[in-house]
This record gives C-alpha cells, structure tokens and sequence, in this order.
C-alpha cells in the first residue's frame, strides 16, 4: 500500500484524485493539505505543510503553482517522491523543480492525459517531416475560471517541437501588436477561454492549399485524475530524477515489435579505410542496385572496421563489385552467410535504462552470439547465426512478454 499526502485535496482536481485513488487496492491518501478547512473527508485535512502529523510515502500536488518551494521544501527534507500536476510555472520555478530532482524523484507533466502525449509525439513526428514548407500554430481552449495562458500543455506542446525541428522556432503569443508578415520561423500559440470547456488542444500545419491538425479534446478532468494515479504508482519505485509522462507512456511500450529475416550474408571488412574508400564501397554496391542493411562502422585511430549485411542471394554479386576496391585499398574482407537479422522496435527504448543487458543477457546465456549489432532511439537490429534465429526469437518474446 502507497499512502499518498494530497495537496489541493479540496479543489476540483483534488476530488477527481480523491475518487480515483479510492477505487484502487495500493493506493491510499492519509492526509490533505488544502487552504479550506473541512473535517468531513476520512482522512485529516491540514491548512499547511507543517501541520501534517502523517507520514506519506509519496506527495501528489494538485494545488497552486505558488506553493511549489513550500512542497518541494517538504519533500527535500523527508527525501519523498513527488508528483507536480499543478500548472502555470515560471521558468524559474522549473529550474527549482530540476535541481529538486537531483535529490529526490520528482514526476512533472504539463498534462496528465496520456492522449495529450501522443499528440505531443506525433506533432514531433509531423514537425519533423513537414518543416519548413509548413507554418505551425498551436490553439488551445479552456474553461473560464482558468487563470494561466497559454495553458502549461500549449507550451509543452510548443517545446516539444521544437526539439524535432532543425531550426527552432519563436514562440509568438499574440499578433494585434505587429504589422509584419508571418515569419518562416515563428510558431503561434493562441489561447481561447469560455463557458466549461475542459481543455482542447490542436496543433495546425498550414501548407500551400493544404492543413493538417492534430486535436486532442479532454472531456472530462478524470482523465488527469487517471494520469495520476498512474504517476503515483510510476514515482514510488524511482530513484533521483526528473520524470514525465514521456517516461511512464513510454515503459509500458518498452518494445512492441520483433520480426526477423533470414537469408544474410555479413561483409566484414578491415584496414586502413580512407573517406574514398568508404564512398567506393558503397557506390559500387549501389550500381549493382543491391540493397544494404545492417551497417556499422568503427575507428580504434589506426584500424577502421565497416560490417554491411545483404541477402544471400546478392553476396556474390557484391563481392566480385567491392573487391577490385578492398585490394586496391589494402582491405580485408570476412564473409558469414546463412544469418538472421532480429528487429527489436519500441517508443520505450529511448526511455528505457539497461536496455543493452535486457537484449543480450537471455541471448549470452543461451549461448546465442550476437554478431553485429546496429541501434536507433526506438531500434535495436542485430545478426545472429540463421540456425538459431526460432531460439532467438522465443527468448525475447519471452522477455518482453515480462
């Protein structure tokens, strides 16, 4: 069981968590912290901090932006795990919330929806591939009481694109006061507030004779109250750290693809590989229209190793293309054929700590050598001996089943 110590525990989040929290087994608030006074919950309500006789396990903060230091304070000094769903930060308090994080576990979201942070990655992936011919504007809409804006998820979405962009953008927040064209490099963040919307969030590409938008409408608050009890049950078990909800979308989906394909021939070739070289190799394997798979490619400062895979049925053709280059370049050449290639695919893995040692520890230990190996943020690919390919795939089906 987690006891949780609910700050804002009387505010409209606050009894959206409370309901929550109730219909769980391992979670339960045993105390609240809320300016209002009432004596009518079960569990004791404090005006301050100080006043808490309880001792939780974990804070979960619903309250007001302005009392971060006083709850960040009171985590510090009892080394408690923290979760921040307040919003309307500045950036100065965020700063506070990083160095808090080297210290303590600290769980910080914008938003709490799982739905928001996929938007958030697909506008990463669409920003990527659309800009610059597309003009970014993000709109976001809430209800009238809400007294920030842009909304603290407008600006996490705005940020986020700006990480997958290659030129960063200006934020521009309002347009009355500039007589000026658009700019290529501005992203617009506009704000709407009226009547009981929740919240809607909606990121516009605006093409030549074309919009794309990504929209995401919160019907209810209990979806945040969702997000934080999943947070709760995230934090309790992390050390030090800043955490996110990129982190908890993400460790559930660690890996949700593996496949193979059989039928490779491994190119190992060594020496002293000029730029030219390198460049030769390539363009020779292009010529015969030969695709190429697995490549990596390391220096020690005096010996350089390149590997690139092919299908069996190309390795002779490649091999009577690049070797005219490997002799006249002083390169070795190392052929094994009849492997498999094992794609292991996950949004986690970018995420995930000891993602090498989960891979390979059930592959070593059955005896199974991995002999090449290529990774992305979201891919592992490796070459393993084709006879033992079922093997492999039953052991990190297996694992990842876990």
């Amino acid at each position: 069981m987690i006891d949780v110590l609910l700050t804002g525990a009387l505010g409209v989040m606050g009894g959206m968590v409370r309901d929550a929290i109730s219909q769980t087994q391992d979670l339960r608030i045993i105390a609240g912290v809320d300016i209002t006074p009432n004596d009518s919950l079960p569990f004791p309500v404090y005006p301050s901090l100080d006043a808490v006789r309880e001792a939780p396990q974990v804070v979960l903060d619903f309250s007001h932006f302005s009392a971060l230091s006083s709850i960040l304070d009171y985590c510090l000094e009892r080394q408690l795990p923290v979760v921040i769903c307040a919003t309307g930060h500045t950036m100065e308090q965020r700063r506070e919330i990083q160095r808090a994080a080297e210290r303590i576990p600290v769980f910080f979201s914008a938003n709490m929806s799982l739905g928001v942070n996929l938007i958030k990655h697909l506008s990463q992936e669409a920003a990527s591939l659309l800009e610059p011919a597309y003009d970014i504007e993000i709109l976001e809409k809430h209800h009238n009481r809400k007294i920030d804006a842009p909304s603290g998820t407008a600006n996490m979405l705005a940020e986020a694109i700006n990480e997958a962009v290659a030129q960063p953008k200006s934020f521009v927040y309002e347009r009355h006061s500039k007589r000026e064209p658009r700019k290529k490099t501005d992203l617009g963040i506009h704000s709407i507030r009226g009547g009981t919307t929740v919240g809607e969030h909606s990121v516009l590409f605006y093409g030549e004779d074309e919009v794309v938008e990504l929209t995401h409408i919160a019907n209810s608050r209990r979806i945040f109250a969702t997000g934080a009890v999943s947070a709760l049950r995230y934090i309790a078990e992390k050390g030090p750290g800043l955490y996110s909800m990129d982190n908890l979308f993400a460790e559930d989906q660690a890996v949700t693809d593996i496949r193979s394909l059989s039928h490779q021939t491994l190119f190992n070739l060594a020496g002293k590989l000029s730029p030219d070289a390198f460049l030769e190799i390539f363009a020779a394997v292009a010529q015969e229209g030969i695709p190429v798979d697995v490549i990596t490619y390391s220096f020690s400062g005096v010996i350089s190793h390149l590997t690139l895979s092919v299908d069996n049925a190309h390795s002779a053709v490649v091999t009577a293309a690049i070797s005219p280059i490997l002799d006249r370049h002083g390169l070795s050449m190392d052929l094994m054929a009849d492997l498999s290639k094992i794609t292991i695919r996950g949004p986690g893995m970018e995420f995930e700590a000891g993602v090498g040692a989960r891979l390979f520890r059930p592959l070593i230990q059955a005896g199974i050598p991995p002999l090449s190996v290529a990774t992305s943020e979201e891919k592992i690919v490796l070459l393993v001996p084709g006879k033992m390919e079922e093997q492999a795939l039953s052991l990190l089906a297996q694992e990842y089943a876990r």
